[in-house]
Formats: structure tokens, C-alpha cells, sequence
């Protein structure tokens, strides 16, 4: 790449510094993966005492999550210094691929049914395809105040659209991307105004290789109402695919409520998955459903290279 060496001496100054954090971070990735495979392959179980019992016994088909998080942050305000941190972490508790069984969640829509309001927190205006750790304190408020129901799994973040901002169009979760499935067997996800998360590459390709359509056509609220949905699923690095049993929007939020916290929002239902006629549950692993037989596709071809030999 050319530089003018006056105008572009900043871009330059910037670039090495980005250059060699990200070869800090690279080595701190190795060292933390290489020392979390090395604990896992005798995890130790801690009793009530916080003593360890031993070690656990393990299946083949066990996975541990492990979650490396990298943090750059200039150093004192100077961009040509960036101080690269990193921590990891793991639950230590195994779950069997096979056996994958996750409670459908609810998920609630943030906006104001007064268009007039103040705009709530957003990503995508904001470096949506990065993870800014600013973004954990934006947050903050949307989960204090729509995610008061202990059955709320997520608050799905939106963008109002058209001249009058009077349509609803869905995004993202506050930690997790969204999928459709539409009626006409079509999968969307956003693209571009949301974090590209890992999960969500798997779910594509994986749509991919069973041959079905994936689109990022823009995913409106009211496409709920008209019975153009099938299915509503989540995912995420964590927790990898998760579906949704119903999805509610907020009843009577206004101003004086969200700035002083202490209003009670009301929700309404807006979409529900199919419901078994006889025990009245959703059958979150039924073979019918796409999110599933797309977490089945996706273990199914996982790199062998990724499966650790235990000594």
C-alpha cells in the first residue's frame, strides 16, 4: 500500500499499531486455547466446599465452551501504543452434542409505540460489525427495562424505517443474531447493521449445504402479524442455537417511563411457535423443525481438527 507521507502519516502510524497488537492477540489466543484444552482434558470438579473431588468423568461426545475475550485499548489515549488484555472462561460443565436440548426462550422487541420518542440504544449506527465493550453499558438500560419477566431470554434490537419511521424493522439481539424462517421455507438473518457472530456463519453455511435459500431481505415486525413466520431462533457463540416460543412487544412505553425507571411496561404476544395440540409445550428438538436439523447439520460436518484427543 501507497502512503502520502504527510496526509497519510497518520493512517500509517495506525496501521502498525493495529498490526502489532493483532499479533499480541494472536499469541495470547494460542496461550490461552493451548492452556483451557490442557485443563479440559482432566477437568477437575469442585464440591460444595470448593474442594476438588477429582477428575470428571468424560464422554466422546462432551463439549466445553470456552469464552477468549481480547480487549484493545490505547494506552493513555496514544494510538501508536494499543495494550492488548484477555481473559477466558469456561462453566466446566460438559453438555453432549447429541443430547442438545434448549428451552425455547421468549424474546422481546425494544421500540417506542410512540415514534416520537427519544431513540432507544442501538448498534447499528455504531460499528455494528465490531464488538465495542462500550456497547455493555449501552445495553444496560434496554435489559432493565424489557427484560423484567425472568422468562425473557433477549431483547431484540430494531430500526424504524420509511418516511414517517412507522416500520418496525428487527436486527439483532442484545447478545445473540436472528433468524427467520419465513412460510415459503426461506431463512433470513440482517447482514451489514449487525456483529457478524461465529454461530451465525455456522447456521448459514449449513443452510447452505442442505441446499435451502438464506437471504438477508429485511425482516419487518409486521411480517409476524400477516403469518408470514415458521420459525424464530437465536444464536450465539454461548449458547450456539436457541429457539423462540414467543415473540411480545411493549404495550405502553413513553417517555417519562424509561427516564425514570420505574414505570411497569406491559407486553402483548405478537407470534408463537407451533404449539402440540395434546401436551400444549413446544417440542424445541422435534425433527420438523429447520433451527434443529441445522444444529444437527452443523456438528455433524464440524472440522475434525477441532476435536482434541484426551491423554
Amino acid at each position: 500500500m501507497l502512503y502520502n507521507s504527510t496526509a497519510d502519516a497518520p493512517l500509517l502510524v495506525l496501521e502498525r499499531a493495529t498490526s502489532v497488537a493483532f499479533r499480541k492477540s494472536l499469541v495470547m489466543y494460542s496461550s490461552m486455547l493451548s492452556h483451557a484444552i490442557k485443563f479440559l482434558q482432566h477437568p477437575k470438579v469442585l464440591n460444595t466446599d470448593g474442594d476438588v473431588d477429582g477428575e470428571e468423568q468424560q464422554e466422546d461426545n462432551d463439549i466445553y465452551v470456552v469464552m477468549i475475550t481480547l480487549l484493545w485499548q490505547p494506552r493513555k489515549g496514544n494510538v501508536q501504543d494499543i495494550q492488548v488484555r484477555g481473559h477466558a472462561f469456561c462453566t466446566n460443565k460438559p453438555f453432549s452434542q447429541w443430547k442438545y436440548n434448549p428451552m425455547p426462550t421468549t424474546a422481546v422487541v425494544a421500540f417506542w409505540k410512540n415514534t416520537t420518542s427519544p431513540l432507544l440504544p442501538a448498534r447499528h449506527d455504531q460499528l455494528p460489525r465490531a464488538k465495542v465493550s462500550s456497547w455493555c453499558r449501552l445495553r444496560r438500560p434496554l435489559e432493565q427495562r424489557f427484560k423484567l419477566d425472568p422468562d425473557v431470554g433477549e431483547v431484540i434490537l430494531t430500526r424504524l424505517i420509511g418516511d414517517d419511521r412507522d416500520k418496525i424493522e428487527l436486527l439483532e439481539g442484545l447478545t445473540s443474531n436472528l433468524f427467520i424462517v419465513y412460510s415459503d421455507g426461506t431463512l433470513r438473518t440482517p447482514i451489514g447493521s449487525v456483529l457478524d457472530g461465529y454461530a451465525r456463519k455456522l447456521v448459514i453455511e449449513a443452510a447452505q449445504r442442505m441446499g435451502w435459500t438464506v437471504t438477508n431481505d429485511p425482516i419487518y415486525l409486521e411480517d409476524a402479524t400477516k403469518g408470514y413466520w415458521r420459525e424464530v431462533f437465536l444464536t450465539s457463540s454461548i449458547r450456539m442455537v436457541v429457539p423462540v416460543a414467543k415473540l411480545q412487544i411493549p404495550m405502553n412505553t413513553t417517555t417519562n417511563e424509561w427516564n425514570d425507571g420505574k414505570g411497569s411496561i406491559s407486553f402483548r404476544t405478537v407470534w408463537s411457535a407451533t404449539i402440540d395440540s395434546s401436551s400444549q409445550q413446544l417440542h424445541p428438538r422435534n425433527i420438523e423443525c429447520q433451527w434443529y436439523a441445522l444444529y444437527r447439520n452443523i456438528i455433524e460436518h464440524a472440522p475434525e481438527e477441532s476435536h482434541h484427543e484426551k491423554n
